[in-house]
């Protein structure tokens, strides 16, 4: 599982990933996609996740960057939308384990 921000506001998904990054915390910032007439479009929002044990770290690092900007952090389940592929969240968990140790 994962701990997800979603915004469309692309700063603040920056200035969030440069806190984590500067903090050793793995991350992945991921371009979402929508169905539009059949076809797959770029959507406007983005999405950074990280581990669930490092959701803590994340919550911290988005209260630090003064926004106003709308966004939704937490797991985002039931959101098929906003998954994010197995292979991904495995090399970001073995990200997380190197980092820690």
């Amino acid at each position: 599982m994962s701990k997800k921000l979603v915004t469309k506001d692309a700063k603040l998904v920056s200035e969030v990933e440069n806190v984590l990054k500067k903090n050793n915390i793995p991350c992945v910032r991921v371009q979402l996609y929508k169905k539009e007439h059949g076809d797959m479009v770029k959507s406007d929002e983005l999405l950074l996740a990280v581990t669930n044990h490092n959701g803590e770290a994340m919550r911290e690092a988005i209260e630090s960057c003064k926004t106003n900007s709308l966004y939704h952090f937490g797991v985002l389940r039931k959101h098929h939308e906003y998954t994010i592929p197995r292979g991904i969240m495995k090399e970001l968990a073995e990200e997380s384990k190197k980092a820690k140790v």
